[in-house]
């Protein structure tokens, strides 16, 4: 184990911590945060706490009092792991910029489920003689929520292939 100091930017622990802060402050000014929300606010803390950290020592290379160069007898050009360091840095930069929204993918496969599931629960929720009516709303306000949140995600969206529409788009 490297008993080494770090910087606190370079602490993933840090920034996981100012994502819980941040989290609680948006809940106390009641703005709604659900599960995925977090788990972005989180992620997008973990990657400021990457750019600080890369930044730093960009900053510190730049004031550095040593030139960076081939030593006596070392070949200059790019070395394999450096091309593949570089490679690997431009691919992530690539695919990794999505944002905040889910991907298609998930969207399509969550509105498919909504559609397996939906109806049959709205069924078995109108026939329970064991639930109060407050009981049912509930269930029916949290699959209109479902609904909404995946019309919303539909919406933010490139188009993709999704299965056909039934009853259960409007529970």
């Amino acid at each position: 184990m490297n008993t080494e100091p770090k910087p606190w930017y370079s602490s993933k622990t840090i920034w996981a911590a100012l994502a819980v802060i941040a989290i609680a402050v948006l809940q106390i000014f009641r703005v709604a945060v659900d599960d995925q929300t977090k788990t972005d606010v989180t992620s997008w803390f973990e990657l400021v706490g990457q750019v600080v950290a890369g930044l730093a020592v960009l900053v510190g290379r730049l004031f550095a009092s040593r030139k960076i160069g081939p030593t006596t007898g070392e070949d200059p050009t790019l070395t394999p792991a450096a091309g593949f360091f570089f490679a690997a840095l431009a691919a992530s930069l690539l695919l990794g910029a999505t944002g905040c929204t889910p991907a298609g993918m998930y969207v399509a496969a969550d509105r498919a489920t909504y559609e397996a599931v939906a109806p049959e629960y709205l069924g078995y929720v109108a026939a329970d003689p064991a639930m109060t009516a407050d009981q049912k709303n509930r269930r029916r306000r949290t699959l209109e929520t479902w609904r909404l949140r995946l019309e919303a995600a539909e919406q933010s969206e490139t188009p993709v292939s999704t299965p056909a529409s039934g009853p259960a788009s409007q529970p």
